[in-house]
């Protein structure tokens, strides 16, 4: 299967991100949407793609693409929650890959990086991984990079 082909899933049955009184979205369908938006790798930008899903008090929830991968990073005003609804990859866990402690991530796997915590996501699926990130407060801003000790 190439990078840009729509994986299969186990179950025919769809994901669904929903805010009581508010949008239903179809997380399947924004996804393939943000699969058209991932920069060629000839532009030289991060082989990603992201969507604001919803902002509340406190919370951002956004949805993510991930083709390739991050470049290690902190979010230094935000805890993040992710759940990993496709694929598979790896968390860098400090500034430089580390196998004893970047973690492997699969397909339903849920993860916290607390605020100022470095990461990087590391697609290694034979397609796309697709991310659901909450943010607590809601603020993704990040800084790229990271110091040795982050």
């Amino acid at each position: 299967m190439s990078a840009t082909a729509t994986p299969q899933k186990d179950s025919p049955r769809p994901n669904r991100f929903i805010v009581v009184g508010d949008d239903i979205f179809d997380l399947d369908v924004v996804a393939n949407q943000l699969r058209e938006e991932i920069p060629s790798p000839q532009s030289g930008q991060p082989q990603l793609a992201k969507r604001v899903l919803a902002t509340q008090a406190g919370v951002m929830e956004i949805l993510l693409v991930v083709r390739g991968q991050e470049m290690p990073h902190t979010h230094p005003n935000a805890d993040l929650t992710f759940t990993l609804l496709e694929g598979g990859g790896w968390l860098q866990r400090s500034s430089v890959p580390n196998p004893e402690i970047d973690i492997e991530v699969m397909a339903g796997t849920t993860v916290v990086v607390p605020k100022g915590v470095c990461h990087a996501f590391h697609n290694t699926w034979g397609s796309d991984s697709v991310l659901l990130a909450t943010f607590s407060p809601a603020d993704p801003s990040h800084v790229d990079g990271c110091d040795s000790t982050s």
